[in-house]
């Protein structure tokens, strides 16, 4: 079950939900607004081999840039990396990520397969940002949309490599071991 928003401010106001800074003008019938920070990340390749391989990320770095006011160029077939202003987290929902219906119909989408976190998660929602058209973004626009779901069962605290993230996160995969 999703939570309404004025279910969402309630839980905001009683400290269960995290949303810092919190804006009441960006609270929506069932989600909550968004703003992309004024960091964004690329990766690049050292080593000269223009390939990710998920068995060594050791020739892959994520290069960082500030987004100017005037905005930032983004191009088709690169992913990048950014983050909400907004530190989000919650003590007993499950907190997901969703693109804004008006940049998707214009080609943007905000994650690639991170659209949810995980109970107990707090920090900065990383974004995987990609594009159909040359799209430009700035700093603190709306760019999605978090919501809450119920979670059922016992839980577990996130203690994962992600914990108090703050700003464009590169993948921590290679934390995970090798695999089979």
């Amino acid at each position: 079950m999703f939570l309404t928003g004025p279910e969402i401010l309630k839980r905001w106001k009683s400290g269960e939900i995290v949303i810092d800074p919190f804006d009441p003008e960006k609270l929506n019938p069932n989600s909550y607004d968004v703003t992309l920070s004024d960091v964004i990340g690329v990766y690049e390749f050292s080593h000269g081999r223009q390939v990710i391989d998920t068995a060594n990320l050791d020739n892959l770095h994520l290069n960082k840039y500030p987004i100017s006011r005037i905005g930032y160029i983004l191009r088709p077939g690169t992913l990048y990396i950014a983050s909400t202003v907004e530190k989000i987290g919650a003590h007993k929902l499950t907190p997901m990520l969703h693109g804004k219906s008006s940049l998707g119909r214009l080609g943007l989408s905000v994650h690639v397969t991170a659209g949810f976190g995980d109970t107990v998660f707090f920090g900065q929602v990383t974004l995987e940002i990609s594009v159909i058209y040359p799209t430009i973004v700035y700093a603190g626009m709306r760019i999605g949309q978090i919501s809450f779901q119920e979670t059922v069962g016992e839980i577990k605290p996130y203690e994962g490599r992600y914990q108090n993230q703050s700003g464009p996160t590169e993948s921590r995969y290679k934390l995970e071991g090798k695999q089979a």
